[in-house]
């Protein structure tokens, strides 16, 4: 039964698996300290905190202040309405951020009679599963080169199924720059020796600039996916995949002053 309540407030509350299994576990308990929170909700130690953090971010549960610190679940009823709350609020900022994008990608247009005919795709991406899968799906497409730009925000990202695809790729001798904040930045994200030992086989040229706000990648001057972050919970909230070669040109172009700009010794 625990385990299907885990899948539906996966599905239904957005919440990742282990906050769903440290959320019923303090309903079950009452208050608990980070130790005995890992100890009975089966959530690794390590994460527990952060899992705790992120409930109480979501508006489900609360800290009790006592030496060691504990949490609490809210009452059920409260938990799970300011939860959605809070996804309707979240919805409505991606309505509002993908409006000025749109805008943005419309004075693009010369509106001369070569965009007569010109159409373009634009959807919308939630979930980090459901970008990386996105992500995972077009890189197989591609034939000549991949951009990818990051901005400092610190965002969890399961690279394990990217690399996974990128080894169908080098065979195909793509041209791949990535362009990092920083040194110290990359070297977060390369800690695995698999990745260190990927890039170099690959072949992948790296570059560091703090000057990108926004996360971006281009892969072969025809698609385009812009990400937006939440650095409260350190993961991709959702992505703008854009089918249109004309900004994906254009978007090439603003890489292009970023990589020319860009520091391979930092």
């Amino acid at each position: 039964m625990e385990e299907e309540l885990v899948s539906m407030m996966f599905d239904s509350l957005d919440l990742t698996r282990y906050e769903a299994m440290a959320f019923l576990t303090l309903v079950k308990l009452g208050p608990l300290t980070i130790t005995k929170l890992s100890e009975v909700s089966g959530v690794p130690r390590p994460k527990c905190y952060s899992v705790l953090k992120s409930l109480v971010f979501k508006g489900m549960a609360s800290y009790v202040m006592s030496k060691p610190i504990r949490g609490q679940a809210l009452l059920p009823e409260l938990a799970f309405q300011n939860r959605l709350t809070q996804l309707v609020e979240e919805l409505n900022r991606k309505r509002e951020y993908s409006d000025r994008v749109l805008r943005g990608i419309k004075t693009l247009s010369t509106r001369d009679e070569r965009d007569e005919g010109r159409k373009y795709n634009i959807y919308l991406i939630e979930k980090p599963k459901n970008i990386v899968a996105s992500i995972a799906f077009d890189l197989d497409g591609v034939e000549n080169e991949i951009l990818v730009a990051i901005s400092m925000s610190p965002v969890r990202f399961d690279w394990r199924r990217i690399l996974n695809v990128f080894e169908k790729l080098k065979a195909r001798n793509l041209t791949f720059r990535y362009l990092a904040p920083t040194r110290g930045f990359f070297d977060i994200w390369a800690k695995g020796e698999y990745i260190k030992d990927f890039l170099k086989k690959a072949g992948i040229k790296v570059r560091f600039n703090t000057k990108v706000h926004q996360p971006f990648a281009v892969f072969d001057e025809r698609l385009t996916y812009i990400f937006f972050t939440d650095p409260v919970l350190r993961e991709l909230s959702f992505a703008l995949k854009i089918e249109d070669e004309r900004f994906a040109r254009h978007m090439k172009t603003y890489f292009e002053f970023l990589w020319e700009r860009g520091d391979s010794s930092t």
